[in-house]
C-alpha cells in the first residue's frame, strides 16, 4: 500500500475507468487520504480500451492508469506497460463460470469447449492473458 501511495502522489495523471473497479479505486484513494491530491490529476474513461489508448498515444511517462490485467496485457508492446497488480487487500476478484444450455444446438461443441476449459492448457492460456 505504501508503494501505491507513493505512485499516486508522484504521478502526473491518474487514469481510471468509469466501471465499478474505477469507482472502487476512488474509494481506496479516499480512504488513503489522497482524494485532494489525486482529484487535480484524475481522468476517467468509459472503457479500459479508451484508457489504454490514451496511455499509449497521449499520456506522459509519469501517468498511472488502472484497469484489468487482461486489458492492459492486450496493449503490451504498444506503449503500455503492466507494472503489477494492486495490493491484495484492495483487489476485486471477478470469478468466471461456464455453463451450457440444455437445449444447445451445438451441444457436442459446447461440451468440448467446457472440457477444454478445465485443462492445464486452457489455464496456461488464461494466465498468460492476465486471468489468474
Amino acid at each position: 500500500m505504501a508503494t501505491l501511495r507513493q505512485a499516486l502522489v508522484a504521478a502526473d495523471a491518474v487514469l481510471l475507468t468509469r466501471a465499478p473497479t474505477g469507482d472502487h479505486l476512488l474509494e481506496v484513494i479516499d480512504q488513503m487520504g489522497l482524494s485532494a491530491v489525486v482529484a487535480a490529476k484524475l481522468q476517467r474513461f468509459d472503457t479500459a480500451t479508451l484508457l489504454n489508448k490514451y496511455l499509449a498515444e497521449t499520456a506522459s511517462p509519469m501517468t498511472l492508469g488502472f484497469g484489468p490485467a487482461t486489458e492492459i496485457l492486450v496493449w503490451r508492446g504498444k506503449g503500455v506497460s503492466y507494472v503489477g497488480a494492486v495490493p491484495d487487500e484492495i483487489q476485486i476478484v471477478l470469478p468466471y463460470k461456464a455453463a451450457m444450455l440444455t437445449r444447445a444446438a451445438a451441444s457436442d461443441h459446447a461440451r468440448a469447449l467446457l472440457a477444454f476449459l478445465a485443462t492445464g492448457d486452457a489455464r496456461a492460456h488464461f494466465h498468460a492473458s492476465g486471468v489468474e
